[in-house]
């Protein structure tokens, strides 16, 4: 993929958008500049502390350059960033305050009242326009009450609840969020503010150039100044040397038109900045209660998220060649210029089944749980194994040992660095249904049946994650499918328990990509180490295994997280499959053993679609996998087992039955006659 890019984030008051851009740039291993329009106020107390409890929460990790000084320094300071570097502009409403400013756009004579109904004396009417100057303007030294953070180095000034767009008590009440750095208390004021209050902190106002009409006329300089400034910015943005750009900007376009002639202007004026930057930014979001919708370019029948993009004009922009987030640069992906743009597929719809499922019956395992107390006279009982136990007897409604157990296996191959180390699925699944596999033998052991999925034919090919969307939302649906009939063939057949195994090249790694990308941790923490076949160790593989993910992640970064669209971007068709099995057997009340990643993995795009769902899953024993061990801890379950093998995937939930049969034949005996049946609502 190209690794320049320049990216424009629009929202209103609190929306977001400065926590979205902050996210683009986390991982950005190389310089990071925070380019301030805002000043900083310390006349205002409240103010203050929500910028240091912010400066706190995001640490040193920011060069902060001020760019408050006018409107030249934001332009000096995009030309003087650093080849390679990550820059964050927070925000545009800060530079268009500037502008007014330069332009001498700093006071409004109130409108002209309408008569009076009864008559006032002169000295009333006095009195009542200092008043209500006194309510409408901002305080004139704060400079606040929208998005753009003073220079102090922070990009947002967030309350000490974590708010990450924070609006200042003193703020005028601005209809776009954001007040100019200058301090102007009408910048994107609001349809009842008349007035602004001048950068100096003085209540004069600015000289204005008398028109005999009360409004201010910026004279032929003003005018120039505001109208070349929207092209000059997106020139400035378009040749900056940073690898990556990300500029914040309030969107003042969905109110009602401002009142007074400086919000007028502001709203105007920021409306063509926003839309010259567009112009040369590869993408462009708009943040709304917190949910990001990105932007289709003009003439685009549907928004899209580039996987990849195109470079700004060539007569404007330069070559940027350092990537955002890593030490050496993801791997190249095809030309987006004569390809669609993707779309992400969007979270899934849901029916009134999925909608329905419900956690186990907990009443009936706190049942379970004091029956086995029974068991404690001569010591602790059945020790750690009382809550798996009372799980299975409460979650099951079991009467004894587990009857009737299924292992359903997917195999689905992954191009790319994933498949570093692994060997084919075909030839797993070979074995399996040879019987000469470890899990056909301790199926054959515990008397547990074996069903291999019969995928689609994309399985056999699943395209690299690194390079491209691996499914389409089609197919992604397709699979979940599958993987829910088989849950439901599953329960009509009696099933009383499910394991879920997966094989193939590159899917540990696949899963690792996905659980990050969910969950927000590193990828590298989740992949185990590689051993081979032979049993030795294979760090190279294992290198080569982190690299796909990372560039996989790099390459999906500013893209939707929910499961559905994961799924289509990163994970294949043996995810989904597992996350349908996952869903389907909590919407038939099957219970299902956990122990390997893509299983783990599923279980956590399970919980985004439906909350409940993992709740029908146990996790035995981590396998000492960094994965599952990772969702163990995230969704609150307690593994009780540490048998530390490696013989594959479905093998150590298996041993981990054997474990539990017998205990569950003990329990068995202190079933209590006529005990109600478990209630899952």
């Amino acid at each position: 993929m190209t690794t320049e890019q320049r990216v424009l984030v629009l929202g209103g008051i609190s929306s977001g958008k400065s926590s979205l851009a902050e996210r683009m740039l986390a991982d950005a291993s190389g310089e990071r500049r925070y380019l301030a329009t805002g000043r900083e106020n310390p006349d205002d107390p409240d103010w203050q502390r929500r910028i240091a409890a912010h400066r706190e929460r995001r640490g040193d990790a920011w060069q902060t350059v001020d760019c408050s000084t006018g409107p030249d320094a934001l332009i000096e300071a995009l030309a003087d960033a650093p080849a390679g570097a990550a820059v964050l502009v927070d925000d545009l409403g800060g530079w268009a305050g500037l502008l007014l400013e330069a332009a001498g756009i700093v006071d409004d004579a109130p409108a002209k009242p309408k008569r009076p109904t009864k008559r006032t004396s002169a000295a009333t009417r006095k009195r009542s326009s200092a008043t209500a100057r006194a309510t409408t303007d901002a305080d004139p030294a704060t400079g606040t009450g929208g998005d753009a953070d003073p220079a102090s180095g922070t990009d947002k000034a967030v309350p000490a609840t974590g708010d990450d767009d924070a609006v200042p008590a003193t703020g005028t009440g601005s209809a776009s969020g954001t007040e100019p750095a200058t301090g102007t208390g009408t910048a994107g004021a609001g349809p009842g503010s008349d007035a602004a209050a001048p950068a100096t902190g003085s209540d004069a106002p600015a000289e204005p150039v008398a028109t005999g009409t009360g409004a201010v006329e910026t004279g032929a300089a003003g005018t120039t100044v505001l109208a070349d400034a929207p092209a000059r910015l997106a020139a400035a943005v378009a040749a900056s040397p940073a690898a990556t750009l990300v500029l914040v900007s309030p969107e003042v376009g969905l109110t009602v038109v401002p009142a007074s002639r400086t919000g007028r202007h502001f709203a105007d004026l920021l409306g063509a900045i926003n839309r010259a930057v567009a112009d040369v930014s590869d993408r462009v979001a708009l943040v709304v209660a917190g949910r990001t919708l990105w932007l289709p370019a003009d003439g685009d029948a549907a928004a899209a998220v580039p996987a990849t993009s195109a470079a700004p004009a060539a007569a404007t922009a330069k070559a940027r060649t350092e990537p955002v987030g890593s030490a050496s640069t993801p791997a190249a992906a095809p030309d987006s210029a004569d390809m669609p743009e993707p779309v992400d597929a969007g979270p899934a719809e849901l029916d009134d089944d999925i909608i329905g499922i419900r956690p186990p019956d907990r009443i009936a395992i706190n049942a379970a749980e004091e029956r086995l107390t029974a068991l404690a006279t001569g010591g602790a009982g059945l020790g750690a194994l009382t809550e798996p136990v009372a799980w299975a007897l409460g979650a099951g409604d079991l009467a004894g040992e587990w009857d009737s157990i299924r292992v359903v296996v997917v195999g689905a191959d992954h191009d790319g660095g994933a498949r570093a180390g692994d060997p084919p699925a075909q030839r797993t699944i070979d074995r399996v249904r040879a019987g000469t596999a470890p899990l056909a033998r301790l199926a054959d052991r515990v008397g547990a049946a074996v069903t291999v999925a019969d995928l689609p034919a994309e399985a056999e090919a699943v395209p690299a994650m690194e390079t491209t969307d691996v499914l389409t939302a089609e197919q992604v649906d397709a699979a979940f499918e599958l993987g829910r009939s088989l849950a439901e063939r599953a329960a009509d057949e009696g099933v009383q328990l499910l394991v879920p195994a997966a094989c193939g090249a590159g899917v540990q790694t696949v899963s690792a990509a996905v659980l990050a990308a969910a969950t927000g941790n590193e990828p590298a923490s989740l992949l185990g180490r590689v051993v081979g076949e032979s049993g030795r160790v294979d760090d190279a593989a294992w290198i080569e295994r982190c690299v796909a993910a990372r560039d996989a992640l790099h390459r999906v970064r500013l893209r939707s997280r929910d499961s559905r669209s994961l799924l289509a971007m990163l994970g294949g068709p043996d995810l989904a499959a597992l996350t349908g099995l996952i869903i389907g057997a909590a919407v038939r009340h099957v219970p299902v053993v956990v122990d390997n990643p893509a299983a783990a993995t599923a279980m956590v795009l399970a919980r985004d679609i439906a909350p409940s769902s993992p709740w029908w899953c146990l996790i035995p024993d981590h396998g000492r996998s960094p994965a599952v061990r990772t969702v163990a801890d995230l969704l609150g379950f307690d593994t009780v087992l540490d048998l530390g093998l490696g013989l594959g995937d479905g093998c150590t939930a298996l041993t981990a039955v054997g474990v539990l049969q017998p205990a569950l034949a003990l329990a068995a005996t202190l079933r209590e006659p006529g005990a109600a049946e478990a209630v899952h609502a």
